[in-house]
């Protein structure tokens, strides 16, 4: 038979586990953020004087080819990959959440869409707080969270 206080004492140790388990959380988690946070400063810190605008401006030149020079072509070429990006998911998002929701006879395609929407929505806690009234809302706003 169990001692009187073997409740009390189980219920010690699980408060005692938790307490544990919540420090190593709380331990990692703040690890797992300051890790980025200090990589950022000591990259800032160390390569903030070479930054200029020839350095952004200019295009590499010199042997080997970047030795000297700057970081145009790069820059230029992450903005064109953003805009061809934006340019092909925009429209192909805007256009699949309108078209089930308002063109659509089909109420089957309709009701995916409202629960693809919701899913979207679900996943993201961007805009958990409201609440869409609307079925085109909550498929635009689950497509729009989609985007890069």
């Amino acid at each position: 038979m169990a001692a009187p206080d073997a409740p009390l004492r189980s219920a010690r140790l699980r408060l005692w586990q938790d307490g544990i388990f919540t420090a190593v959380a709380w331990t990692l988690g703040l690890a797992g953020f300051l890790l980025p946070i200090s990589i950022v400063v000591f990259l800032f810190y160390r390569g903030a004087a070479a930054i200029t605008w020839d350095l952004l401006w200019q295009s590499p030149r010199g042997f080997p080819l970047g030795s000297s020079g700057g970081i145009r072509p790069a820059i230029e070429g992450s903005l064109a990959l953003v805009a061809l990006g934006l340019a092909v998911a925009l429209p192909l998002a805007v256009g699949g959440a309108i078209y089930p929701v308002e063109y659509s006879g089909s109420d089957r395609l309709r009701r995916a869409a409202s629960f693809c929407g919701e899913c979207r929505r679900a996943g993201r806690g961007v805009y958990a707080h409201r609440r869409p009234r609307h079925e085109l809302q909550i498929a635009l706003l689950g497509s729009v969270q989609g985007l890069p």
